[in-house]
């Protein structure tokens, strides 16, 4: 079948996936939680890190994703929403899924939908693309997938994940005050009910205080550790448009001319994240050298995040 024929059914089937919002129905994530179970548990296949919060998820995860494949390690990145395609939140080793693969993953799942006395409508359009990404990773022997979730923690459709590897919670601020709740506290809540047992727990050291106490409270109840490097200092020593170079200090790590592929102040946050996630790993046993640190983050790319279209006159 030609390139232009595989599109064609690919946008048909987009076109025809349930287009309903359900961030807010308690009943979904156990329903998804059958539907994975009858997929073989699809994600008990590699290692999950959960990532959920307000700010820098996508930002967070580029740089994991980047680190883990610069060790040589097979990963699978799942994010949203995408800016040019829909294919940009299913990737496997930085290359968006093919229509193809799409449709062929789908069609894997529908059958197993029926056999549950399922319709296709009867999911969601991000809970299609939640299940064709964990079977997608499964496909293509994928050792890390990289998962962030969509709308708050506990309805979402990423929180039928068995336990992860890690879960880690970028910056929770004010969002979606509609659906989450009016208070940081509140939002917290929902997007800390994400974590599971045997998981560990790694947040920034300036996670609003609110939040921070929620995350304790949750990681206390769950009986696993929460991580926080103490005592940060970043420092930018260089800086374009395109990339800084940065000092990193803290009880968890120590590191000196770091070159990030990012060049926007803001992605500091992210980048002392990424540091503690990383130390967390590295104490965990799993091999992820210095270099390959240096080098993920240094060729990481995050389309959409403080990108310079072109630089006379700058855009």
């Amino acid at each position: 079948m030609d390139a232009a024929t595989i599109e064609r059914r690919y946008q048909k089937l987009l076109g025809q996936l349930n287009q309903a919002m359900l961030a807010n129905n308690h009943q979904r994530v156990p329903l998804l939680r059958r539907i994975m179970a009858h997929l073989g548990h699809p994600d008990h296949y590699y290692h999950v890190i959960h990532i959920a919060g307000t700010n820098g998820k996508g930002s967070t995860g580029a740089m994991l994703g980047s680190v883990l494949q610069a060790q040589g390690y097979r990963v699978g990145r799942f994010s949203s929403p995408a800016i040019n395609d829909a294919r940009e939140q299913l990737q496997f080793n930085g290359t968006w899924i093919s229509p193809a693969d799409f449709i062929d993953t789908y069609h894997e799942i529908l059958p197993v939908l029926k056999n549950m006395g399922l319709a296709a409508g009867d999911v969601s359009v991000f809970e299609w693309f939640f299940l064709i990404s964990v079977v997608w990773f499964r496909n293509q022997n994928v050792q890390w997938a990289v998962i962030e979730a969509g709308l708050g923690g506990l309805y979402d459709a990423t929180n039928a994940l068995a336990s992860p590897q890690l879960t880690v919670f970028t910056k929770i601020a004010l969002d979606h005050t509609a659906i989450l709740g009016p208070t940081i506290t509140a939002i917290a809540q929902n997007k800390s009910k994400i974590i599971k047992p045997h998981t560990t727990v790694v947040t920034l050291a300036d996670q609003h205080p609110d939040a921070l106490a929620v995350l304790q409270t949750e990681a206390l109840n769950q009986g696993v550790r929460l991580v926080t490097a103490k005592h940060t200092q970043l420092t930018i020593t260089q800086q374009t448009l395109t990339q800084m170079t940065v000092d990193a200090h803290s009880q968890c790590f120590d590191w000196t001319q770091l070159t990030l592929g990012l060049g926007a102040s803001y992605q500091l946050q992210n980048l002392q994240l990424v540091l503690t996630v990383v130390s967390v790993l590295q104490h965990q046993q799993v091999n992820l050298t210095n270099a390959a640190v240096r080098t993920g983050l240094q060729q990481v790319s995050l389309p959409g995040r403080a990108t310079v279209l072109q630089t006379d006159p700058l855009i």
